[in-house]
């Protein structure tokens, strides 16, 4: 079990700005309102290619039985969701191992705003008894606007949902 809560810091996880243009100070800044927020917006004239990861620390899941991760964000700004998807991605390796890319495609919202969403649960049980780190990628390019993603909470926990009696045949 593992909680990062963003409006109150950066709860140690790491940037790895790996495209980060001069003309920027940051991408991934945090504050109490906005939690953790990636943004590569400059001006209205220029458009910039970046890629910026927001790492967490390594999570111990040694003891977990049916691990998943959620995490409450908010998706504005973009082109379109479209765009949002293509351009803002999670990502999951065990310690010494190689990246791979969770899929979270029921995780954004219908439609661009403000409003927080919470993702979906996204089941992480093939990582079971590792130690892992999960990132939050944000990239923007040079034909579009950035959009902002905003990452206000993070949960590592165990699966609720609720399992029949033993005495149920699995029929009400």
């Amino acid at each position: 079990p593992y909680t990062a809560d963003f409006t109150k810091g950066v709860n140690d996880f790491v940037i790895n700005n790996k495209v980060f243009p001069y003309v920027f100070d940051a991408i991934w800044t945090n504050s109490a309102a906005d939690g953790m927020a990636a943004n590569a917006f400059k001006d209205d004239t220029h458009k910039y290619a970046t890629e910026s990861w927001l790492y967490s620390p390594f999570v111990d899941l040694t003891n977990a039985k049916k691990p998943i991760l959620v995490f409450n964000h908010i998706v504005n700004f973009f082109a379109s969701m479209d765009v949002a998807k293509d351009q803002t991605s999670l990502w999951i390796r065990k310690q010494g191992g190689d990246w791979k890319q969770l899929a979270i495609s029921f995780s954004y919202p219908d439609e661009l705003s403000g409003t927080l969403r919470e993702s979906e649960d996204v089941n992480i049980a093939d990582y079971v008894g590792s130690k892992v780190q999960i990132a939050f990628k944000y990239i923007s390019n040079e034909t579009r606007e950035a959009g902002k993603w905003q990452i206000l909470k993070v949960v590592l926990k165990e699966n609720e949902v609720p399992v029949q009696g033993d005495n149920s045949d699995g029929t009400e």
